[in-house]
């Protein structure tokens, strides 16, 4: 067998059992250490992880809030909308002696659609934002439903005031004696009338007392003094005894006295003067509303067929015969009743009317659009008294007239044109215009009809009244109202006579090719 020679190490004073040990506590020592490290990193990480689910959370609360916020505003400005115009017809339709109605609408439409709309709101911010717009709101509407209906209940109060006062006045005026009395009952009065409207509150009630009881006593005050100047015989000595009652003259200045004195040294004058003034317009008055009352009952109750014929209703023939007692200060009603009273005579004894008189038709068509005279529908009913005008005529020229009268055509352009057409209708040579048996009444009628149409439209041309433009409103409405050329020569002097200038027409109005 082989020798195997043993290998002895010798004393290295290592023992078996302490190496071990020591090992074991070298590898706890390492791994406690990563342990730490490890430990450190997670509570690393769980912060970095903390911060970014809280920054998560703060954008997405910052996006509701910005969300709800924006639809809230259009929201907002929706319902304020809303709220003013339900306030607009709730106040337009109270009583200004309700002290409820503010109070009423504010509970049953205010309140409930501020609480609604607080309901949408979840975020905190969104939520305070909310709460401000409401608070606003409420505060807003509280002021104008107040101040509204105080605003109304002031309006009735000096509506009544005004009317208080101009009775009051007018009494004073008949009765200057009596104004202290009359004074009197307006501190007795007044503050009643605007105690019954509970929406003036406080100082406003108190002001509006002494504002409308100043007026009112101002007004009386002269009252009186006009009485005294126009009801005494010396108006002077009048006015001097009325203003030495004490109640008066605190509500008459000094300026306001010698104004009154003033008048009271040139009222003996005027009285004769005035009276007349006054006279002379009862009297132009109803004399404008005799004539008004005749063509508004003519147009209802007198009707004229295309044949001629007319039909007169016994209304017209009642309301002609009332006219003296319902305008008695109408200088003309006796005569008008007289001149109705032939005309439908006259047209019960000629049922169709008669025949229209050459010379009278062109007299009433030359002054239809006179600036100074123009002719009106008594002219033409005279003349179909008169048996000068038929009732056809009478009727084409009745309905131009109220045209004309109802909407008047400024344009001094618009008179020169129908002026030219006119000539190219009748002739314009003097003593040989011919009678075209109510042509130019009847062009008239149609153009101004038509030109009144586009005018009102908005579709009128800019060549409307152009006669050198054979395309233009007038020159077409024109052409079939034209005398014809053996007319034309008759009415214009013969053969070889000079040709007729027209007028002039307007500065920039073009000429007319005749």
């Amino acid at each position: 067998m082989p020798n195997i020679t043993p290998y002895d190490a010798g004393n290295l004073a290592i023992r078996p059992t302490e190496v071990g040990v020591e090992s074991q506590a070298a590898a706890g020592r390492r791994l406690g250490a990563y342990g730490s490290q490890i430990a450190g990193a997670y509570e690393r990480a769980g912060q970095n992880i903390g911060r970014a689910v809280k920054e998560a959370g703060d954008t997405a609360v910052a996006y509701a809030d910005t969300q709800q916020i924006n639809a809230g505003a259009d929201q907002s400005s929706k319902m304020w909308a809303n709220l003013e115009d339900s306030w607009n017809k709730t106040s337009s339709a109270a009583d200004p002696h309700d002290p409820s109605t503010a109070k009423k609408w504010r509970e049953e439409q205010l309140e409930p659609a501020l609480s609604q709309f607080q309901e949408g709101f979840t975020t905190q911010k969104s939520q305070e934002w909310a709460n401000r717009t409401v608070n606003s709101m409420r505060q807003h509407f509280f002021v104008q439903t107040e101040g509204e209906m105080s605003r109304i209940a002031k309006v009735a109060a000096s509506n009544t005031a005004e009317s208080m006062r101009d009775n009051l006045s007018a009494a004073a005026l008949a009765n200057p004696a009596g104004v202290s009395g009359l004074l009197q009952h307006v501190d007795d009065s007044l503050g009643s009338i605007v105690d019954s409207y509970p929406n003036i509150k406080g100082t406003d009630a108190a002001a509006a007392k002494l504002e409308l009881g100043d007026k009112i006593k101002r007004a009386i005050a002269h009252g009186g003094a006009l009485g005294a100047i126009t009801n005494g015989g010396d108006p002077e000595a009048a006015l001097a005894g009325y203003l030495k009652n004490p109640d008066v003259a605190k509500y008459v200045n000094a300026t306001e006295e010698a104004s009154m004195a003033k008048a009271a040294r040139i009222q003996a004058k005027q009285n004769t003067l005035l009276a007349t003034q006054i006279q002379n317009e009862q009297k132009r008055v109803a004399e404008n509303n005799m004539h008004r009352f005749l063509n508004d009952s003519s147009t209802n109750n007198v009707v004229i067929n295309p044949d001629g014929t007319i039909n007169i209703s016994s209304r017209f023939v009642e309301d002609v015969n009332a006219i003296t007692k319902q305008f008695p200060n109408a200088p003309d009603a006796w005569r008008v009743k007289e001149q109705m009273g032939n005309w439908i005579k006259h047209q019960q004894d000629n049922p169709k009317g008669g025949v229209s008189d050459a010379g009278t038709v062109q007299q009433l068509d030359s002054r239809l659009f006179d600036a100074d005279n123009p002719t009106t529908i008594m002219d033409l009913r005279r003349a179909q008294i008169m048996g000068k005008l038929s009732n056809r005529d009478f009727s084409m020229r009745e309905g131009l007239i109220k045209d004309r009268d109802a909407e008047p055509i400024k344009d001094p352009t618009f008179k020169w044109a129908t002026d030219q057409a006119k000539i190219a209708i009748e002739g314009n040579t003097p003593g040989t215009k011919l009678y075209a048996g109510g042509k130019y009444a009847a062009f008239m009628q149609k153009f101004q009809g038509e030109y009144l149409k586009e005018s009102r439209s908005g579709t009128l041309p800019p060549n409307a009244l152009d006669l050198t433009d054979e395309n233009s409103l007038i020159s077409k409405m024109l052409k079939p109202y034209r005398m014809n050329l053996g007319q034309s020569i008759s009415a214009n002097g013969g053969v070889g006579a000079p040709r007729p200038k027209p007028a002039p027409p307007p500065p920039g109005t073009p000429m007319v090719g005749m």
